[in-house]
């Protein structure tokens, strides 16, 4: 599958032949085995090189196809976010839940809570969801950097002054700012 998605990249960026490249990611989806990961992989190519609707009705299949596909789940909220469209919450939280320890994950969904209800002008609800996303993947990962410091922002905006410096004394020396 990677090869293939090189070789529609090659074909697209370097050679300028884009229909070729589809042609190419076209077979792929044909003749995958695995029909999810064969169209995640259009998808990601899409994403890149092509409106980003038909990048979203490939990931919707590949989602229908196998629903724990990680990969589908994050470029789906990736996409998601990019067009501040409130799904990606959804398929954050959906990826989370199928990678749990992975720190990143719980990151990206936290920010996308954020950036949603900011948007929507639900930014304290929101703050709050963002907040316990990040509390319970430090049970997980506890004294991650990156985790840490995103729980203090929130809880520095929210007011608590008090937890938000303990949580920056729980970073690392280097860490810290």
């Amino acid at each position: 599958m990677r090869a293939a998605t090189q070789l529609a990249t090659l074909y697209h960026e370097r050679l300028r032949r884009p229909s070729r490249a589809v042609d190419t990611l076209e077979r792929l989806v044909e003749q995958s085995k695995d029909q999810a990961g064969g169209r995640v992989a259009r998808a990601r190519f899409r994403a890149a090189h092509a409106p980003l609707d038909e990048a979203l009705a490939d990931l919707k299949e590949a989602v229908k196809i196998q629903p724990d596909h990680l990969l589908a789940r994050v470029t789906w909220a990736e996409i998601a976010d990019r067009r501040a469209d409130p799904i990606a919450i959804e398929q954050w939280q959906q990826a989370l839940r199928l990678a749990p320890d992975r720190p990143e994950l719980a990151l990206a969904l936290a920010r996308s809570l954020r950036d949603v209800g900011h948007n929507q002008g639900r930014e304290s609800e929101r703050d709050r969801e963002a907040a316990t996303v990040l509390r319970d993947a430090l049970k997980r990962v506890t004294d991650h950097p990156a985790l840490l410091l995103a729980l203090a922002e929130i809880r520095q905006e929210q007011g608590d002054f008090a937890e938000a410096e303990g949580l920056r004394d729980r970073l690392p020396r280097e860490a810290r700012a």
